[in-house]
């Protein structure tokens, strides 16, 4: 297999396409009648320096890119498996598709040209050396949260784009730490937020223009992904990628771990080979392998990458599976209708979102396909991970299709959680999952309430839903009451909610969705849902009659994991299930095959509690895996240990070599370095604090174990795995037992909507079954002698009442 790859704006060159103009006289014609004026002018002489203008610059380059695959056809060339292009260039790959012919796409290439060249706010900026990560975790410590990633262009170059002011503070931050950073000669701050109006007026352009369904697929800037067939899909991808980061380092991953065997650079210079040489020598990161595997076409042999003129590093290809299941009209009535209604599923049925993106995109697809809700596991994602993730899945699913994202509770730095309502916001996200709240927050009341508007009945409309994932009932409450009137206050203060949205904050509830989480892997409270879904239903009714609020939902979270499960719910009183610990030892959940392997053989009785890393300070706990790691015993031990002793200083020498050796396996001082150059770049206030008390410089020193843990599992590193860190909890033992006869008995069988199909189905049945053992029994009316039957009898009215 082979892909052919169109280099952007910075190939164009004088000379460039001089061998072409020649060979196709009608196209050249052509496009100096769209144009203006002669193309073959401006690229071979420049006589007015004009090649180097935005404007000028995206015509010659796409027509300059369309020859050349013009010729390559004329020559025989056979034709690639897949194309891609750099942000201009995707325009050449989309012709080259058949996406749209020469004429309608130098149109397009002409008017996005014009309206970048009149942007003139920003700047952009080029950082070599370091990694993407390491960026975004320099820029969050500056404060520098305007500055949006432009380009990934490769594993160690990345391209930053911002207002001017925020860029050239980078500049000179990167540059005091010895890191090479480049300002680039643009005039304005493209692929970033700033370019969103000029985006909104080029999709009002594409709209009037014909596309085509491409023959050959191809692979888009802003997913990563290929970008299907849907000519409405492909004019909004084309839009988004304005404003929008250019995913090239994904892009050259995905198509290796499609088993492309050539890529092949089509147009001016040698930028594109370049970068490829260095993405090639990384290996293909697990998302994305995971989401080749999702394609349909078969995997090729494994070859070589060719650049033009050098022929190149073996590639890996993956294997691909996609099926989506369907279920009884028995299941799709459980439920809910309301439920089905608000958030157009199929089923009252939901997957929870598991932290640092283990609820992967692939998972959300799948479930959402079928006509489950599924959410993406945003904590502890980097933004722009995340930003790619949820492109990922806009661009998979139907518009209408159920998905959410995961806002998760960040006591330790509410700008965090805030900046995680910032990016869904701008990127159109209408319905979050809230977790781990202790307490209602105002970046969830801003989620919410953002784009609300009164409407012409005088009641309050919402285009934003959150469905709140809480375990007690004190917490619960103001999430289903309207939002506190300080909250809202601060909100309008700060700029973040306008004056009609403000007003609809004060009249409608937070949250539609109250998901009763019981005791569920991860954060918990060890509750059962046979008190608190009683409780928070209770509660949710008194609320109601005080606020005249009729829609608020509740949810059964916490030990779903059989169909027996999800029948006590509903028959307690649940309008929707959510599913969570089932769903990591699913084929697409983002964890390693190692973690995987150890959840399909756990019980119910194979998980134990442990403190929560990211609240460590508070006591709070997590359910974890026991069977076969040490992590719960560790952890456990690094609280009372920290409990009991006010500073490092204080531990007995004995435990302290105990620490050292078998917890760190390095000295808590070298420890203390790590830990504190980390904070240094990412939380100096935090790290203010750490040296000033001796006992949060421990709680630092200790969380470092929960992270590395965490770490160990999701990357399966088989010299950590005694250490694994996985949030689990019994109802995985409890599914693991039910699928013991079933295909399911293994995790690489388990295609997350499978599960729940039959999971459903399976529930609907029984409800059934039990429900007509139940009205069927006949009694007698006299009292059995084995005390532990009961008789039933009815009531003159039909009311059915139980006596012994």
């Amino acid at each position: 297999m082979k892909a052919w790859i169109f280099p952007g704006q910075g190939s164009q060159t004088r000379g460039m396409g001089e061998k072409l103009f020649a060979r196709f006289p009608e196209i050249i014609a052509q496009a100096d009648d769209i144009l203006g004026y002669s193309l073959t002018n401006l690229c071979l002489n420049d006589p007015d320096g004009l090649l180097a203008r935005t404007d000028y610059t995206q015509p010659a380059l796409y027509a300059v890119g369309a020859l050349s695959v013009m010729a390559r056809r004329a020559d025989g060339e056979t034709e690639p498996d897949f194309v891609a292009g750099h942000s201009l260039g995707e325009y050449v790959a989309f012709y080259a598709a058949g996406a749209f012919d020469f004429a309608t796409g130098l149109r397009l290439v002409r008017e996005r040209g014009r309206l970048m060249s009149q942007a003139r706010e920003g700047g952009m900026l080029a950082v070599v050396g370091i990694d993407m990560a390491e960026i975004t975790r320099i820029l969050r410590a500056e404060g520098l949260g305007e500055i949006d990633i432009a380009n990934l262009n490769a594993p160690a170059q990345t391209v930053l784009s911002g207002p001017r002011t925020e860029i050239d503070k980078a500049a000179l931050i990167f540059q005091d730490r010895e890191i090479m950073a480049v300002p680039l000669n643009v005039s304005a701050a493209f692929h970033s937020r700033l370019m969103r109006s000029a985006a909104a007026e080029f999709g009002g352009f594409l709209a009037d223009l014909p596309f085509q369904a491409p023959n050959i697929p191809v692979i888009a800037n802003v997913t990563a992904s290929p970008a299907g067939v849907d000519p409405s899909a492909i004019r909004d991808l084309l839009t988004r990628q304005i404003d929008h980061s250019v995913q090239w380092l994904d892009s050259i991953h995905y198509m290796r771990a499609r088993g492309v065997e050539e890529l092949i650079e089509v147009g001016p210079g040698t930028v594109l080979t370049r970068l490829t040489t260095q993405i090639v020598k990384q290996p293909i990161p697990d998302a994305v392998a995971r989401r080749a595997r999702d394609d349909t076409v078969p995997p090729a042999p494994i070859a070589a990458v060719r650049p033009p003129e050098a022929d190149g590093i073996p590639l890996t290809p993956a294997p691909v599976t996609s099926s989506v299941p369907t279920g009884t009209k028995a299941a799709q009535r459980l439920g809910s209708e309301a439920f089905h209604t608000a958030h157009n599923t199929r089923y009252a049925y939901m997957a929870g979102g598991m932290y640092r993106g283990v609820a992967s995109p692939e998972l959300v697809i799948a479930l959402g396909r079928a006509g489950f809700l599924g959410c993406l596991g945003a904590g502890g994602m980097p933004l722009p991970d995340l930003q790619a993730a949820i492109a990922t899945i806009r661009t998979a699913l139907p518009s209408d299709a159920p998905w959410a994202v995961n806002v998760l509770a960040n006591p330790d730095d509410p700008d965090a959680e805030m900046d995680v309502v910032d990016l869904l916001l701008r990127e159109n996200v209408t319905l979050a999952e809230a977790s781990a709240f202790l307490r209602l927050t105002p970046p969830v009341v801003r989620f919410r309430f953002s784009g609300a508007r009164r409407g012409a009945d005088g009641h309050p409309r919402m285009k934003n839903r959150v469905i709140a994932k809480l375990s007690r009932p004190e917490v619960a409450e103001p999430f289903m009451r309207a939002a506190p009137p300080d909250i809202i206050d601060w909100l309008v203060a700060d700029g973040h909610l306008s004056e009609e949205e403000a007003w609809c904050a004060a009249h409608a509830p937070v949250a539609e969705d109250i998901t009763v989480e019981a005791d569920s892997g991860g954060h918990t409270d060890q509750g059962s849902s046979f008190t608190l879904l009683p409780a928070m239903s209770a509660l949710r009714d008194r609320i109601c009659r005080e606020t005249g609020f009729d829609h608020i939902r509740l949810g059964a979270a916490g030990g779903i994991g059989t169909p027996q499960a999800i029948a006590a719910a509903l028959l307690l009183g649940a309008d929707y299930v959510v599913t969570g610990s089932i769903n990591q030892c699913t084929v697409e959940a983002a964890t390693s095959d190692a973690v995987k392997d150890i959840l399909e053989g756990l019980g119910v009785a194979d998980f134990a509690y442990a403190p929560a890393g990211d609240m460590f300070e508070l006591g709070a706990r997590v359910q974890v895996v026991r069977k076969g790691v040490f992590f719960p015993g560790r952890a456990n031990r690094l609280y009372d240990i920290y409990r009991n002793h006010d500073a490092i200083e204080d531990i007995p020498p004995a435990i302290r070599r105990q620490l050292e050796e078998r917890f760190f396996g390095r000295t808590l001082d070298a420890l203390w370095q790590e830990v504190r150059a980390y904070l240094a770049a990412n939380r100096p206030d935090v790290l203010a604090q750490a040296e000033s008390n001796p006992k949060t410089r421990m709680a630092q020193l200790f969380r470092w174990y929960f992270h590395h843990s965490s770490q160990l599992a999701l990357s399966g590193d088989p010299d950590g795995k005694l250490d694994y860190q996985i949030h689990s909890g019994p109802a995985l033992g409890s599914f693991n037992a039910w699928a013991e006869d079933t295909p399911f008995k293994t995790w690489r069988q388990r295609p997350a909507a499978d599960m729940a199909v039959a999971l459903m189905d399976e529930a609907a049945a029984y409800l059934a079954a039990r429900l007509n053992v139940l009205t069927s029994m006949e009694f007698s009316g006299e009292d059995h002698a084995d005390s532990s039957h009961h008789d039933r009898e009815r009531d003159p009215a039909g009311a059915v009442r139980l006596r012994s």
